[in-house]
């Protein structure tokens, strides 16, 4: 993750298939209870990807993507 907040996902092998996936948010370091919640399979961030670039913006205030 880049010091703004923005990050680029890089698969293994090539890209990733479009298709809607679960987003899960991992911080190392002292983290607050409301971002515990977004990390492991727990998380309620839901996101569709599309063929081509992505431009994707989670607001951990409006995890169901009304940040869109």
């Amino acid at each position: 993750m880049n010091e703004d907040g923005s990050f680029e996902l890089v698969a293994s092998g090539g890209e990733l298939p479009p298709g809607r996936y679960q987003v899960s948010i991992q911080m190392t370091g002292k983290t607050t209870n409301q971002l515990k919640a977004f990390a492991g399979p727990g998380s309620p961030i839901r996101r569709e990807l599309k063929p081509g670039p992505n431009e994707l913006t989670i607001d951990v205030a409006k995890p169901d993507g009304g940040s869109e």
